[in-house]
């Protein structure tokens, strides 16, 4: 009973600060508005796939390389090929984004693909091509063996429809709209850090906490009731901002909802237990505030919140950009809507919680010391 008077203190005292309610919710759902149409243009000529340019390097003598060649110029593909000879070059070029992969035909056969991350969209349509390629190898290897006169129709059999790049444009871009949607409300919810650092501070700056541990409440349930308040009243503002934008501003968050709730709450309990952990150590609520206000824009820019960070086409910022939290999980919801892809949603969820549950340890660990806060 101690525990829930101590959530519902939480939830009153953060329901009755209407600046903040207004910046969790209204804000972000005017952000989304504006950047969506003032940067609509800018967002969806780098977020488009550009076409893809693509090297090859291997044995001019080899039957394999012969018919790679030939396959080259099939006018469906809208892919740019060159042949090349210098193979350590163009694996730097490959890297800085000047080519977005590198095809090497090794002396056993082997097809090896080299790619960056920069433009990842184009790379992974690259390893489709060629496994279509190397399915219609294998084609030909097996009817050359049985009835050699159909080899040429095989040969001259044009690509299926499923691996044309301009189909599969259209069908993975997200509208500006569409995209502010996402890094906007993901980002709100990184704001929640101050929600976690601020609920700890404050009780400081009211002289409520030593009336509170000089009753009956543990450390353990003091510590709780801010976390489950904190998310619970989080919850509450973002789930607003979703609402909103996905059935009044009518944008895309794809046919998988779970997926998006399982992300988003671990993305709340990180930022949550942030600034609980972050308020151990950091006491002067302006040196919070301006930390704060300083390092969470930092993460939102690097998660490409307020704008992709393809634009840039640079190797040096893609790597910077993991260091935040944020980049994770706006890649794990954007692969799920657009592409259905499951892949890295464990990772994100993982990142998100083990970095909850390093700083939520830091007052775990202070408790047995009086100036716990």
């Amino acid at each position: 009973m101690r525990f829930f008077s101590l959530v519902k203190k939480e939830l009153i005292h953060n329901f009755r600060d209407k600046k903040a309610m207004f910046l969790m919710t209204i804000f972000p759902i005017l952000l989304i508005l504006i950047l969506g149409m003032a940067l609509s243009g800018t967002f969806s000529s780098s977020i488009m796939p550009s076409k893809i340019k693509v090297a090859y390097i291997g044995d001019s003598d080899k039957e394999i390389y012969k018919s790679f060649k030939e396959f080259t110029k099939e006018k469906t593909l809208n892919i740019e090929f060159e042949e090349i000879k210098d193979e350590e070059t163009t694996k730097e070029m490959v890297s800085d984004g000047r080519y977005d992969g590198l095809i090497k035909f090794t002396d056993d056969d082997t097809i090896e693909l080299f790619k960056n991350n920069i433009r990842e969209l184009n790379g992974n349509l690259l390893k489709t091509v060629i496994q279509t390629f190397t399915d219609k190898s294998n084609v030909v290897n097996a009817v050359i063996k049985v009835n050699p006169s159909s080899v040429e129709d095989i040969i001259n059999k044009p690509m299926p429809d499923n691996v044309k790049i301009n189909e599969v444009k259209g069908s993975t871009k997200p509208t500006s709209r569409d995209y502010y949607a996402v890094t906007m409300f993901t980002m709100i919810i990184l704001y929640s850090t101050n929600i976690g650092a601020f609920g700890v501070l404050g009780e400081n700056l009211r002289k409520t906490y030593e009336r509170i541990m000089a009753s009956t409440v543990t450390p353990i349930e003091y510590l709780c009731s801010k976390v489950l308040g904190a998310f619970l009243i989080t919850s509450f503002q973002v789930s607003i901002v979703y609402l909103f934008s996905r059935y009044v501003l009518n944008t895309n968050w794809g046919d998988r909802p779970y997926f998006i709730l399982l992300i988003s709450a671990s993305l709340i309990f990180m930022a949550v237990s942030l600034g609980i952990g972050l308020s151990i150590g950091i006491k002067n609520p302006i040196v919070m505030s301006a930390g704060l206000n300083m390092t969470i824009p930092l993460f939102v820019f690097l998660a490409g919140g307020y704008i992709p960070l393809t634009i840039f086409n640079n190797k040096i910022l893609n790597m910077v950009s993991n260091i935040s939290p944020l980049k994770w999980t706006n890649d794990a919801i954007f692969r799920l809507i657009y592409n259905n892809d499951l892949s890295i949603v464990p990772i994100a969820i993982a990142v998100n919680l083990i970095i909850g549950l390093i700083f939520l340890s830091m007052p775990l660990i202070a408790f047995n010391r009086r100036d716990v806060v």
